[in-house]
């Protein structure tokens, strides 16, 4: 019943702090304060995942915010792992596939390692490719096996976790506002480009606040007032951060969800024509909402939509070229950086092939590829804990076809090594009991 009364009391508190950001009226402790009540409320294996997954850069914030604190992301993700143990001792012990499936990736990236220029980036590229992936087949697989995972008390930690994101970049950067309507300050003051760069950017707010969304309409059974409040919660976040990608990923989740992951689709046995029909569908909605954000508010979005991104287009340039001079290996990991003295091309595919070559792009979508085909795993694949894991899964793709590179994109292969681990399954005959309350 305490915990009950605590869920409902942040659909107040959420939306407040919410409208109080942008107006300038919420300080960094209250967000944090109205944060830590949601780790005691819920299961341990569910703040786990948030710790694992997205729990450093809000330990790097508070670490920056109190110094005299020892709160370091790693901690914070050590922590996470402390909380799911005996979900990491189940991977270990019945499960090395997926184990083998993420070590095999990392080898492949190895040998490119080997070709590129071995310098100091590319050195730090590898090792956070390798941390980075290992850990996150962990967090995967927990999300995707658990079935204590609260996918409400967990979107809640991230909208809140987001909001305290917000606050701490108008203390710690200086920020200021521009009120409620305006969605293009946060983006403007954040660093990008500049000099300086933010310990928080418009993409990791902006991202997180996708993945709470994916995740709270992901479950099979929704309520449509809760699932209405997180919608408009998120949407309002999402559009305040500023940030491209999420604002894509948001329509682009959205619509399967509502249009594609239905009862009546899953349960039909000849989906051919249909799903051609929902890609036609899809692809309307998608250019019907560029349309609309043409002409908002948000200058990032409408001046990218009516004039293009020439900076990122000089990035596919340049990958281009560099994939064109050694089309079988590529530059090695890390050569576009070594090269073109640019971080990465903005681009998955474009960032395998020109560090890569055809060779590793071949292998490294034939890892992600193959695992899914053998176990019969994709567009309806539901998860142990009655999710669609496959929003999750398009939201992490958005993330690394538009944005960061592959220390990053390495999420991707560790997510479907996790799904390919995973022991038990909803099978289609349950979805025949299952009806979906958003109708």
């Amino acid at each position: 019943m305490n915990q009950n009364i605590l869920r409902s009391a942040y659909y107040f508190i959420i939306p407040i702090l919410a409208i109080g950001l942008p107006m300038g009226y919420v300080p960094f402790i209250v967000t944090l304060l109205a944060l830590l009540p949601l780790f005691f409320s819920t299961n341990r294996q569910t703040v786990a995942i948030f710790f694992v997954m997205y729990g450093g850069p809000l330990g790097g914030i508070i670490r920056a915010m109190y110094p005299f604190l020892p709160t370091y992301g790693l901690l914070i993700v050590f922590l996470g792992f402390v909380l799911m143990w005996d979900l990491v001792i189940d991977l270990f012990n019945n499960h090395a596939k997926a184990l083998g499936g993420i070590f095999l990736t990392l080898l492949v990236f190895g040998v490119f390692y080997y070709l590129g220029p071995k310098d100091e980036e590319a050195t730090s590229k590898y090792i956070t490719i390798c941390t980075h992936g290992i850990l996150m087949v962990f967090a995967f697989y927990a999300f995707d096996t658990s079935k204590k995972v609260d996918a409400e008390a967990l979107t809640q930690i991230l909208l809140m976790a987001s909001i305290c994101m917000f606050s701490y970049s108008m203390v710690a950067e200086h920020m200021r506002p521009g009120g409620l309507l305006d969605y293009n300050w946060f983006r403007e003051q954040s660093g990008i480009g500049e000099d300086r760069e933010s310990l928080i950017t418009y993409q990791q707010v902006g991202m997180l606040v996708l993945f709470s969304l994916a995740i709270y309409i992901s479950q099979i059974n929704l309520r449509i007032v809760p699932m209405l409040f997180y919608l408009l919660c998120a949407g309002q976040l999402i559009l305040m951060s500023g940030c491209r990608q999420a604002i894509l990923g948001a329509a682009i989740v959205i619509a399967l969800r509502f249009f594609v992951f239905r009862t009546k689709n899953i349960n039909n046995k000849h989906l051919l024509k249909q799903l051609l029909g929902m890609i036609i569908g899809l692809s309307t909605f998608v250019i019907l909402i560029l349309i609309v954000l043409n002409y908002s508010h948000i200058e990032v979005v409408s001046n990218t939509i009516s004039e293009g991104d020439f900076a990122r287009e000089a990035l596919y340039e340049q990958a281009v070229l560099l994939f064109m001079q050694n089309p079988r290996t590529g530059a090695g990991l890390g050569g576009f950086q070594y090269v073109t003295g640019e971080v990465y091309p903005h681009n998955f595919f474009l960032e395998l092939l020109c560090e890569t070559g055809l060779i590793g792009t071949i292998s490294a979508l034939l890892l992600l590829i193959v695992p899914m085909v053998l176990k019969k795993q994709g567009l309806l694949h539901v998860t142990a804990s009655n999710q669609f894991f496959f929003l999750i899964l398009v939201g992490t793709f958005v993330r690394v076809m538009v944005s960061s590179d592959l220390t990053e994109s390495i999420e991707l292969f560790s997510a479907v090594f996790a799904i390919s681990a995973a022991k038990k399954y909803i099978n289609p005959p349950y979805l025949n009991e299952v009806r979906l309350k958003t109708t």
